[in-house]
């Protein structure tokens, strides 16, 4: 019962989120993706995640400081990715972001920066493990 009572109120929380963030999934042109994503490694200088007391703290910065904006995506299960929040984009190198709505088990994140110049870079994906206290 508590294991439906959990999937129940994940699932309205993910909803509640997806439609205050008023992002949704957009489809990607498959070769724009992977011709795009080429020198992702050359616009991101690192990519971190790591547990915050109850929260997900992320770190990163980016070589081109050139950035509009940034957009946090998260996923349960590593295929899915859902668009959790906007970070604008400061001409600064380094950047922080507080996610404080996570579950125990295994959740991924990846950012996707938004280049002024029209361009759109997926950072690598980052997998975090938060342990159920007993």
């Amino acid at each position: 019962m508590k294991v439906k009572i959990i999937i129940i109120c994940t699932t309205i929380l993910l909803a509640y989120l997806s439609s205050r963030a008023g992002n949704s999934v957009q489809p990607v042109n498959q070769s724009q993706s992977v011709l795009k994503q080429k020198t992702a490694v050359q616009n991101f200088g690192y990519f971190r995640v790591h547990r915050m007391g109850r929260d997900a703290s992320l770190n990163w910065s980016v070589t081109n400081p050139a950035v509009d904006y940034f957009v946090i995506e998260r996923s349960w299960d590593g295929s899915f990715f859902e668009s959790i929040s906007d970070v604008s984009g400061t001409g600064d190198v380094m950047y922080k972001f507080r996610d404080e709505n996570c579950f125990p088990g295994f959740i991924y994140y990846r950012i996707t920066a938004h280049n002024s110049d029209g361009s759109v870079i997926s950072s690598d994906v980052q997998v975090l493990h938060i342990v159920a206290k007993k």
